[in-house]
C-alpha cells in the first residue's frame, strides 16, 4: 500500500489531480472505526462472550465496570 500512496502522499497527491477526484487514505481500522459509527469513545473493560440462548456475542463488563 505504501508504494500506490507514495513518498509523502506524492502518488497520492498525483492520482488525484490527474482524476480530479479527491482521495482520502485512511487505515482499515480507521474505515471500520467510521463503519462502526465509533466516535472515540472509552470503553469498559470487559469480555466477549456467547448468550447461551440466542448463540449471539455479547460484550460483559468487567466487574466494577459499566
Amino acid at each position: 500500500m505504501s508504494l500506490a500512496i507514495g513518498k509523502e502522499g506524492q502518488n497520492a497527491r498525483l492520482a488525484a489531480r490527474l482524476t480530479g477526484w479527491r482521495i482520502d487514505i485512511k487505515s482499515e481500522t480507521q474505515l471500520a472505526e467510521e463503519e462502526a459509527g465509533y466516535q472515540g469513545e472509552e470503553w469498559a473493560e470487559g469480555e466477549w462472550v456467547t448468550n447461551a440462548e440466542t448463540g449471539e456475542m455479547e460484550w460483559r463488563p468487567a466487574e466494577g465496570g459499566e
